[in-house]
């Protein structure tokens, strides 16, 4: 999500440019950023091959720091049931080193229907939107 959206939907008076100082860019291994079938929504969901010795797929994204108990309710209700909350390792970049990278305990929304549900890209037709990085 780029900071102004997560600015827009959390309830406290944050702006765009507070959330971009919480946040770093991080990457999700063994899984994959795929869309709702028929949607431009993207969803993120654990890959059907999955090797620990060697990654196949990832998700290059954005981790977001120190959100308190009222924005990451804000963050629940926006997505709507339609996502689980679950626990990752990513690898994220190390703060005022260049091209450094630690690996931290994280949350990710992953997609709680079904795999059937999803293709794909980002959108039959759509390219997803993302953060630029």
């Amino acid at each position: 999500m780029f900071p102004s959206h997560i600015a827009h939907i959390i309830s406290d008076l944050v702006s765009a440019n507070q959330i971009a100082a919480q946040i770093t860019p991080a990457t999700l291994y063994n899984h994959e950023r795929l869309a709702v079938r028929g949607t431009s929504f993207p969803a993120v969901a654990k890959s059907a091959a999955v090797y620990m010795w060697k990654p196949m797929t990832e998700v290059d994204g954005q981790l977001v720091f120190d959100l308190t108990d009222s924005p990451r309710k804000d963050l629940d209700d926006y997505e709507g049931g339609l996502y689980n909350l679950m626990p990752v390792l990513v690898w994220a970049a190390v703060e005022d080193e260049l091209d450094a990278r630690d690996v931290v305990e994280a949350e990710l929304y992953v997609w709680a229907g079904s795999r059937d549900d999803l293709v794909a890209g980002c959108g039959e037709g759509v390219k997803c939107r993302r953060a630029p990085g």
